[in-house]
């Protein structure tokens, strides 16, 4: 991978099982300026073949996600979350306001905050910690759209029902997990044919199904023990 930077310099990433190797060079001293990092180990530094010394860090930030040498998605979520907090706060007159519907509320919201809350979560391990944060943030941007008051002691349920919001930050985040799944397996013949003859199923009719000529038909046929060939043709 490779990221162009201005200066005639740029910034590589060598992925080597567990390790990463971050190169950031121009064309002078290109060693003082990579960076490595041994995700689950103690390794703090990589010794050349040459002799050279590659000093370690323990966390670096790429096209706005955030490794860091623990392995886990902690620091990049509560990175999201402080972005999300500050859109949330600098739309607070939007928020608070009676001349825009609730509705269009519902798709600043979306547009706005929750993609940046939810940017990159096809990857994320969630702790429990990680769901309050981002379930926090959720609320906060609906309480304001919803003109609840935490001095109004609603509970939860109530905003959600309030501004028509059932389905949570977190099994979107599901879903967007799931989809990663489903897209990163191997497909087979045998499962584009069930997605093109798949359908979904409509809402069913209320009481008893409609019986048509053809079925009163085959109903008396049956009953005087004349099967499909002897009758039809």
């Amino acid at each position: 991978m490779r990221k162009h930077i201005p200066n005639n310099k740029a910034l590589y990433l060598t992925l080597i099982g567990p390790c990463i190797i971050i190169y950031s060079y121009s064309k002078t001293n290109y060693i003082a300026k990579t960076k490595y990092m041994s995700v689950g180990t103690d390794t703090n530094h990589l010794e050349m073949d040459n002799g050279d010394i590659i000093t370690g860090c323990t966390e670096f930030r790429y096209l706005g996600t955030i490794f860091t040498k623990d392995g886990r998605d902690t620091k990049n979520i509560c990175h999201m979350v402080t972005q999300a907090w500050k859109l949330t706060g600098a739309l607070n007159g939007a928020w608070w306001s009676e001349n825009i519907t609730r509705n269009r509320k519902k798709i600043i919201y979306n547009s706005m905050v929750k993609s940046v809350l939810i940017y990159g979560a096809e990857t994320w391990s969630l702790y429990e910690d990680d769901r309050r944060r981002i379930n926090a943030t959720e609320m906060d941007a609906l309480r304001r759209s919803a003109r609840v008051s935490k001095l109004d002691r609603k509970m939860n349920e109530y905003v959600r029902g309030k501004m028509d919001a059932q389905d949570m930050i977190l099994d979107d985040i599901t879903r967007k997990q799931l989809f990663g799944m489903v897209m990163s397996r191997e497909w087979t013949q045998c499962d584009y044919q069930k997605l093109i003859h798949w359908k979904p199923e409509g809402r069913k009719k209320q009481g008893h199904p409609r019986r048509t000529r053809k079925d009163g038909i085959y109903t008396a046929m049956n009953g005087r023990d004349l099967r499909m060939g002897k009758w039809n043709n």
